[in-house]
């Protein structure tokens, strides 16, 4: 199962089947859709993170359908408007890696 926009793309073609989730179906579908027409098997769903009930949804799903994942990817959040705050001066700069 891999929850995100941009699957690692050698996965689809080693014969992985990828559980695509999005916040909207078609999200889900269009990306579903790229690893089809690349050679690999893709089935879209809609997630919505925010919702308590939709990832224990699909996790259901894909354990009735394409049985427990081997691997989970997941990169999904929950984006908030965020302002940086304002500083008299600005902070110092980060020092080089050794």
């Amino acid at each position: 199962m891999v929850s995100v926009a941009a699957p690692p793309r050698p996965w689809p073609r080693a014969g992985v089947t990828v559980i695509v989730a999005d916040i909207t179906f078609a999200a889900a579908k269009d990306t579903a859709v790229l690893i089809y027409s690349s050679g690999g098997r893709a089935f879209p769903y809609a997630l919505d993170v925010a919702d308590p009930v939709s990832p224990a949804a699909l996790a259901d799903y894909v354990r009735r359908v394409h049985g427990v994942p081997d691997v989970v990817v997941n990169n999904a959040g929950l984006q908030t408007y965020w302002e940086p705050p304002e500083y008299d001066d600005p902070p110092p700069p980060i020092p080089p890696r050794r």
